[in-house]
């Protein structure tokens, strides 16, 4: 299955005609560069502290631990280039390990956005086949292209983009709160899948846009509930 067709498959009926989607180089929305290297053996790291400490793994946002320092801006997307080109949005400033590539968004990106940009870029190194010895380097990002919700004029439709997550958040919220009672302080554990199958999108999801979003453990995200 190509990218438009788990594009279709994704979003389905909710989601403008597909087939209208417009195609876009990376290098058009994104300066594409590298990161400074930070050696994991240099940072004090404890959960208490402020800035993640991002790396090339692909579960946990890619956050390995919490540091008290940083040497790159939040707002960005990173995408590891040693494993499987695993592509995260980092919202806050951090510091990262080696193989660590940004993408310095030329637009205004919003979290919504972000996350709906993840999905895609994360399906289509899938398909392209990164692994070690087939890596995602910023030669290779370079090169490729996105399919997007496109307006008539041939640009992004990132108002739409922005909206689709955002509905999408308001139908989490519901699932969570129908019908239940939480204490004061009560979390919500939710396991994070990665998968073909369209509908585990939502989990996905959820473990990015939460406001109740605590910090993550393994393949679990903790979510406090208000």
């Amino acid at each position: 299955m190509g990218l438009l067709g788990f594009i279709r498959n994704t979003f389905g009926e909710t989601l403008v005609d597909v087939e209208s989607w417009g195609k876009f180089k990376l290098t058009d929305l994104f300066d594409i560069t590298g990161s400074t290297t930070t050696p994991k053996n240099r940072l004090d790291l404890d959960i208490s502290k402020e800035y993640p400490y991002v790396t090339t793994q692909a579960t946990n946002n890619a956050v390995y631990g919490w540091s008290d320092i940083f040497t790159e801006n939040g707002g960005v997307l990173v995408v590891d280039s040693a494993v499987l080109g695993t592509c995260t949005y980092q919202e806050y400033n951090f510091t990262a390990s080696d193989h660590v590539e940004k993408l310095i968004p030329k637009f205004d990106m919003t979290r919504n956005i972000a996350l709906f940009l993840c999905c895609i870029i994360n399906k289509a190194g899938e398909l392209i086949g990164y692994n070690y010895g087939k890596k995602r380097s910023q030669k290779a990002l370079k090169q490729e292209s996105l399919y997007l919700p496109t307006k008539e004029d041939g640009t992004p439709d990132w108002h739409y983009m922005n909206s689709y997550i955002d509905r999408l958040y308001s139908e989490i919220k519901k699932l969570v709160y129908k019908g239940r009672r939480f204490k004061e302080n009560t979390y919500l554990c939710i396991q994070i899948n990665y998968t073909d199958n369209g509908v585990k999108l939502y989990i996905v999801t959820i473990f990015y846009i939460s406001l109740f979003c605590s910090r993550v453990h393994n393949r679990y995200i903790m979510y406090k509930i208000k």
